[in-house]
């Protein structure tokens, strides 16, 4: 384990360095950490392994390189982040957010996440579970990564009531959970913005936007689809 460990430290250092990031990827190297990312088990040992393996596509992501995001949802790198989210400590679910929220940024990225209405519906409530798990354990930094995803999610997508609704988790507007970015300007300025969005979406002569293919009332409790 502790062999792995020194490893994934090393294969971190590649993955950052801007003159092998690139190399790194075409030799489909961030593969072989995948199934750490996949593994279900808790225990501290693994928790190590997956917390290591997210910081490799942390640090492949900093940079906004599509190739490097196409690389990476061809790979199904959003499957291992849902997966790391699920059933990984606050310090994994925060840097999977991150990859998220990168992905996100990137114009692929967010078709990727648009395209399909179950991808969107698994994406959101991902999320939302996290949020309302944050007044239990509460982080500045995790909350700010998810209010950005969300704001995202809603700059590509100006959609109907039900919809928007689901980019606005009631949770966003409890005051246990505002008050952790309270004083955090670029947080809260993703906020107004992101209320802003839902509020634009609910005018009744508002320009209708793109929905996700297959798009519903009803919630959808896919898995993320492949693709």
């Amino acid at each position: 384990m502790a062999f792995n460990m020194f490893i994934i430290l090393f294969l971190q250092c590649v993955a950052a360095h801007p003159e092998t990031r690139n190399l790194f990827v075409k030799a489909n190297i961030p593969m072989y950490i995948y199934p750490f990312l996949g593994t279900k088990s808790k225990e501290k040992p693994y928790e190590y392994l997956r917390l290591s393996s997210l910081g490799v596509i942390g640090a492949l992501v900093k940079d906004n390189d599509e190739d490097i995001i196409t690389f990476l949802l061809q790979t199904q790198v959003f499957c291992y982040c849902i997966r790391c989210i699920e059933v990984g400590t606050i310090l994994s679910r925060t840097v999977a957010t991150f990859i998220i929220e990168r992905i996100l940024i990137s114009d692929q990225g967010m078709k990727y996440c648009i395209t399909f209405a179950d991808r969107f519906y698994v994406i959101t409530q991902v999320l939302s579970r996290m949020l309302d798990k944050l007044p239990e354990e509460p982080s500045h930094r995790l909350l700010k990564l998810i209010i950005h995803c969300f704001l995202r999610l809603s700059d590509g997508l100006t959609r109907d009531v039900d919809s928007l609704s689901l980019c606005l988790p009631r949770s966003l507007r409890d005051s246990r959970v505002i008050n952790l970015v309270s004083e955090d300007p670029v947080a809260m300025s993703y906020l107004r913005r992101l209320y802003c969005n839902v509020a634009a979406g609910r005018k009744p002569n508002g320009a209708a936007g793109k929905q996700p293919n297959g798009a519903s009332g009803a919630e959808s409790n896919g898995r993320v689809a492949k693709g």
